[in-house]
């Protein structure tokens, strides 16, 4: 039916979107724990600032370890 065809269209979008998301949080977790600054980690992954700075500033919390899947928790809480 189409109502499916929808919910699967909106359910694709949502995993493309968590994926691209879990991406970005285990490249500045890794980034992060090599030392590298904030700005250093938006210009290596070619995105703004502003994008970076909530997953650099919650992957601090974790340090040393920067663990990817506790950053993703933390940031789904806040959302």
């Amino acid at each position: 039916t189409q109502m499916r065809r929808e919910a699967k269209k909106e359910g694709i979008k949502e995993g493309v979107k968590e994926g691209i998301l879990r991406r970005l949080v285990t490249q500045v977790c890794k980034k992060r724990g090599l030392g590298q600054t904030l700005e250093r980690i938006a210009e290596d992954l070619v995105e703004e600032i502003s994008a970076i700075e909530p997953i650099y500033d919650t992957a601090g919390k974790y340090a040393p370890e920067y663990d990817p899947e506790a950053v993703l928790r933390e940031l789904a809480a806040a959302r």
